[in-house]
C-alpha cells in the first residue's frame, strides 16, 4: 500500500495548515516556550490516570536522542506544566488546563473545515477502523501504534478529528513496521537512520547529517562514531569524501523496505479489493480539497494587502 502514507501526509499536512495561525496564537498566548514540547504534555494527559515514563518515547520515537525527551520534560516542570515523581511525569492543573484548551480549539477550527461531505467522512472512518483493527492482530511490536491510540480517545469529538486520528494511527503502525524490520540488523536507531540516509544518497558525512537531522538533537560527533561503526561492518565506504554504501548494504536496505511493505501491507488485508479502491478513492478527493484550499489562501492573500 505504497499510496497510502503519502496521501495520509498529504491530508494531515493539509489539515494542519488550515488551523496552524490560530493554533500559533493560542500557544504563545499559553505561555508556550521552545524548549517544552507541548505534545508530551497532551501525551501526559492521556495517560492519565497514570504517569509518563520517558522509556515510552524512546521506544516509540528510537530515532532521536534521548537526552532530549527529559530536557523537555523538564522545561515543563520548571514552567509548572508537568509535576515530577519518582522518574515518571504528570500534568498539573495549570498544564491540564493549556492541554483541554488546545484540544478543544483543535476540535472547533478542524469542524469549520469541510473538505468530504459527511456520508463520505463516517465510510472514511469505517474502512480506516477496519484497517485499525487488523492492525491490532499483527504479531510485531507497536510501541508507536500504542501510543498514537492514546490520542485515539476520540469518542464524541468531531468527524474529522477523528479521521485525523486514524490516519497518524495507521502511519504509526507504519513506523513500527519499519523498526520491525530493521531491528535484526541494528540495535541502535541512531546508527540505522546514518544508514539510511547514506543508502539514499541524502547524506555523505558526519556533518551533512547533523544539517539534515536538527530534530534528533544529535550531533556531528555522534554521527561520526556512527559511520565508524558502519564502516567497521563493511557497510559503508568511504569515496571522495563521502561514504557510500557497500553492495552488501544494499541488499540488506532492500530487505528491510520489503519487508516493512509486507507487514505494513497485512494490515489492509482485510479490506476487499472494492473497499481498497473506495478508501483510496476517498483519501485522494479529501487530499485533493485541502489542495484546493490551500491555492484559494494563496490567491486572496494578495487582494486583502491590497485592501489594507
Amino acid at each position: 500500500m505504497s499510496w497510502y502514507p503519502d496521501l495520509a501526509e498529504d491530508i494531515l499536512k493539509g489539515l494542519y495548515a488550515q488551523i496552524r495561525p490560530a493554533l500559533m496564537l493560542f500557544v504563545e498566548a499559553a505561555g508556550y516556550l521552545p524548549d517544552c514540547d507541548i505534545i508530551l504534555m497532551q501525551v501526559a494527559g492521556c495517560l492519565e490516570p497514570h504517569l509518563l515514563q520517558p522509556a515510552l518515547l524512546i521506544k516509540s520515537i528510537p530515532y532521536t536522542n534521548p537526552e532530549i525527551f527529559l530536557e523537555w520534560m523538564n522545561a515543563a516542570v520548571r514552567h509548572g506544566w508537568l509535576y515530577h515523581e519518582g522518574g515518571e511525569f504528570g500534568l498539573t492543573d495549570s498544564g491540564r488546563e493549556i492541554v483541554d484548551g488546545l484540544n478543544e480549539l483543535c476540535d472547533r477550527l478542524y469542524a469549520k473545515t469541510k473538505v468530504l461531505s459527511d456520508p463520505e467522512m463516517a465510510r472514511l472512518r469505517h474502512l480506516s477502523d477496519l484497517v485499525i483493527q487488523k492492525i491490532k492482530q499483527q504479531q510485531v511490536e507497536k510501541p508507536a501504534f500504542k501510543l498514537k491510540m492514546l490520542f485515539g480517545r476520540y469518542l464524541g469529538r468531531p468527524l474529522i478529528v477523528q479521521l485525523r486520528q486514524q490516519m497518524f494511527i495507521v502511519l504509526a503502525f507504519r513506523e513500527d513496521a519499519y523498526v520491525a524490520s530493521w531491528r535484526p540488523y541494528e540495535s541502535d536507531g541512531q546508527v540505522w537512520e546514518t544508514f539510511s540516509l547514506i543508502c539514499s544518497r541524502k547524506a555523505g558525512n558526519a556533518a551533512e547529517l547533523a544539517a539534515q537531522l536538527p530534530h534528533r538533537n544529535y550531533s556531528t560527533t555522534d554521527y561520526a562514531f556512527a559511520l565508524d561503526k558502519l564502516d567497521a561492518r563493511g557497510w559503508i565506504t568511504l569515496q571522495d569524501d563521502s561514504y557510500i554504501p557497500t553492495g552488501q548494504a544494499v541488499r540488506v536496505w532492500n530487505q528491510v523496505d520489503k519487508r516493512t511493505d509486507q507487514i505494513f501491507d497485512a494490515a489492509f488485508s482485510g479490506l476487499s479489493i472494492f473497499e481498497m479502491e473506495e478508501l483510496q478513492g476517498l483519501m485522494r478527493k479529501f487530499a485533493s480539497m485541502l489542495r484546493q484550499f490551500d491555492n484559494l489562501k494563496k490567491i486572496r492573500k494578495p487582494a486583502l494587502e491590497l485592501r489594507q
